[in-house]
């Protein structure tokens, strides 16, 4: 049961969007009236009043939903194996906050104070909690992506809107989370990267082919085993580098585990929540160290 701290933060947070919206639409049909009585609003100034009521009515979305049944906390208990890739879709509590949970209704997800609402794609493991750390293996999926380059903090707006364009224009519904990858920043430590991308990844490969329309590239991926620490907080480098630090610290303390790929963040929520309250993961991709392989390949114990 939620605490009634939680259940006032969550209870003021829907009140906040109410009314902002009830203030958004307001505006909208008033400046709609006005456009009507002059035709002299231009299609930029209608679009600024009707991107934030899309935003704010896809918060609102779900707000009778109630924790329905608690997803299964994985742990370190028998039978779990930390040195094991889980399956496809599947996930390991392997350190941080163990007693984390995740509530599962009506396809949303909730952590504490943290929500998700938009559907993840189909065969992905579920969110981690903040403060939670999970071995995860994600599924090969078809996701569409802009590279770009400098600070990511500055630049997010501009490869979002390529990419909310492209699935506006095949009508291809937005799934959760956001995905950054960080390119050239080797180890814990690195803050800058030499590169970066964000994506949007299709909730079932079928909605789109691949190929290069413009800045964004629709690609397939590889199935994908990560470090995963849970996080909540504003949507920026220094979310990514604080978590980092706590993968880093994991791996070291694990040193079956070896760095497999680059970093990368997952947002799983939209502008209109408070950021405090914003969901996310920091993830590094890893494999079992080249010991730990050859002794599965042979078989020996020490892979058991």
């Amino acid at each position: 049961m939620l605490s009634f701290a939680i259940f006032m933060e969550y209870l003021c947070v829907r009140v906040y969007l109410m009314v902002h919206g009830i203030i958004t639409l307001y505006t909208f049909l008033h400046d709609l009236d006005v456009y009507r009585s002059t035709r002299t609003m231009s299609t930029q100034n209608l679009s600024t009043r009707l991107v934030p009521l899309f935003v704010v009515t896809l918060a609102l979305h779900g707000c009778g939903t109630s924790p329905a049944r608690i997803s299964p906390s994985p742990n370190d208990g028998p039978g779990v194996r930390a040195d094991v890739a889980p399956a496809p879709g599947a996930s390991v509590r392997v350190g941080g906050d163990r007693a984390a949970m995740v509530t599962v209704a009506d396809g949303g997800f909730r952590a504490g104070v943290c929500g998700i609402d938009t559907p993840l794609p189909v065969g992905y493991p579920a969110p981690t909690p903040p403060q939670a750390i999970d071995l995860k293996t994600y599924p090969a999926v078809r996701l569409a992506e802009v590279v770009s380059s400098g600070d990511p903090d500055a630049g997010m707006n501009r490869t979002f809107w390529p990419l909310f364009n492209h699935i506006k224009e095949h009508d291809i519904a937005m799934t959760a989370p956001v995905e950054m990858t960080f390119r050239g920043m080797p180890g814990p430590e690195a803050s800058t990267p030499e590169s970066w991308s964000m994506a949007f990844v299709y909730r079932t490969p079928e909605l789109n082919g691949t190929g290069v329309e413009g800045r964004v590239i629709v690609r397939d991926t590889e199935p994908v085993t990560v470090v995963a620490a849970g996080e909540k907080g504003d949507y920026s480098m220094s979310l990514v580098q604080r978590r980092k630090l706590r993968v880093g610290q994991w791996l070291a303390s694990n040193p079956q585990w070896e760095p497999a790929g680059d970093w990368r963040a997952l947002y799983y929520n939209g502008p209109a929540l408070f950021w405090w309250n914003k969901w996310a993961e920091v993830q590094l991709p890893v494999r079992p160290t080249s010991a730990v392989r050859r002794a599965a390949a042979s078989g020996s114990p020490g892979a058991e």
